[in-house]
């Protein structure tokens, strides 16, 4: 898979490397994210719209560290690229708000790689 990014606004690391990070995949995306922690608190409320949260082969549920309600121009093919690299993406019904569910704990997310490539050829990427 590939995107179509501004070379100029990846990091060394990413340049390098020649994949893109998750903090380059969220800004891609999402315009604003804010930590909402206890929002599990509800989660009957909560419907799985892209990724998963529970691992087949192993037949147990995958711990998510952090949630963020998100926001932005975003389609279901968008959340679905999200939600592969990074976790889940909820929608909460009764709020009517995109929740991602983030499966990484530790590194920064500026030096986390996604297997995603970028690119400058618009016509090359899987926009």
């Amino acid at each position: 898979m590939k995107m179509y990014v501004n070379m100029e606004n990846l990091n060394e690391y990413e340049k390098a490397n020649n994949k893109i990070s998750y903090k380059t995949l969220v800004e891609r995306y999402f315009c604003d994210m804010i930590l909402c922690n206890n929002i599990i608190k509800d989660f009957e409320e909560l419907e799985i719209v892209a990724g998963s949260d529970y691992d087949e082969e192993n037949d147990t549920y995958t711990d998510v560290y952090q949630y963020f309600i998100v926001n932005g121009y975003f389609n279901e093919d968008d959340l679905q690229k999200v939600g592969d690299e990074l976790g889940v993406v909820y929608y909460h019904r009764r709020l009517g708000i995109y929740i991602l569910g983030v499966r990484h704990f530790g590194t920064s997310w500026a030096y986390t790689l996604t297997d995603i490539e970028p690119t400058q050829n618009y016509d090359e990427a899987d926009v």
